[in-house]
């Protein structure tokens, strides 16, 4: 009959330990570093991304707030120098018709008065033309 030795073979077992070991170094530096390593790397760009990109998103929304300011301060720029400049205009305008009416009413009045005056040098000269027709109707008739 065949005897089962239940005794450890020192040799045996050191082998399989070797193996085991060796087995273990290579599935560590062939599979689970470089997965670690890729993981990370994954992780810090993604994770990264998001970081940057939510930075990015504030940035922009600072930005757009602060060009929104601007805009709005210069529209009412604008506006006032509109109206400053509207009432700069209506001044101005004010001013030419106030010299234009002044001018024109100058202008008549020294029209009625030059025509006034001729109209009195007529009329003076009316008794005169009066009385040179009538003496010469009178020379005629009485001729």
């Amino acid at each position: 009959m065949s005897s089962l030795n239940l005794l450890p073979n020192v040799g045996v077992m050191a082998v399989q330990a070797g193996i085991f070991v060796s087995a273990v170094v290579t599935v560590k530096k062939l599979f689970l570093e470089p997965y670690q390593e890729v993981t990370a790397k994954r992780e810090l760009l993604t994770v990264g991304n998001k970081k940057g990109a939510e930075e990015l998103v504030k940035n922009c929304k600072e930005i757009s707030f602060e060009i929104e300011k601007k805009i709005s301060q210069v529209t009412d720029d604008i506006k006032s120098m509109r109206e400053k400049s509207l009432h700069q205009a209506i001044s101005k305008r004010d001013q030419i018709l106030e010299l234009a009416e002044k001018t024109a009413k100058d202008t008549v009045q020294n029209s009625k008065e030059s025509i006034l005056s001729a109209l009195a040098d007529e009329k003076s000269k009316i008794p005169a033309i009066t009385e040179a027709l009538s003496g010469q109707l009178f020379e005629k008739t009485i001729h």
